[in-house]
């Protein structure tokens, strides 16, 4: 065999590679545990269609990946599933609230471990008449409020705090 034909590597399909290779985890991955908890919130695949070609852990490992790091979709890495098909499922599980749901339940587990329902109290809302009548606050409102700002054309806005 001739040495060029050594250099040259084979050529094989995402799937192949990513089914072949287990990829170094990011620390933004699943535990085992949130998976475990997640899996039974995703829907069951569509009675009839193609069966699916994903795994469905790598895809909301990518989503989250996206979502922690602030990269764009575009610059997704490319050990995860293809951006598209990320992005498909994230827009499906957003429209038709799923991904609301899913963080519920991850909100409510991560509750019961470092909050039990004993320690969980309700703080009670001081009413508004115990809050200061100072000159930049008004009876009602929150503690703080916009403003215009004066300086330019007026199109910025600035918060100013109320106390």
């Amino acid at each position: 065999m001739c040495v060029s034909c050594k250099l040259v590597a084979p050529s094989y399909s995402r799937s192949e590679v990513m089914d072949a290779t287990v990829r170094k985890p990011y620390p933004t991955d699943l535990t085992d545990l949130q998976w475990e908890i997640i899996q039974v919130v995703l829907p069951a695949a569509r009675p009839g269609g193609r069966p699916r070609s994903v795994d469905l852990r790598e895809v909301l490992n990518a989503i989250v990946y996206v979502n922690r790091s602030g990269c764009q979709w575009s610059m997704l890495p490319h050990d995860f599933p293809a951006k598209s098909t990320v992005y498909e499922y994230f827009a499906q599980w957003r429209d038709d609230g799923t991904w609301q749901e899913l963080l519920d339940v991850l909100r409510e587990g991560y509750r019961e471990v470092h909050a039990p329902s004993h320690e969980r109290t309700r703080v009670p809302r001081a009413s508004t008449a115990s809050r200061s009548k100072g000159p930049n606050t008004r009876a009602g409102t929150g503690t703080m409020r916009a403003r215009k700002s004066r300086a330019g054309s007026g199109r910025s806005w600035s918060i100013r705090w109320a106390c």
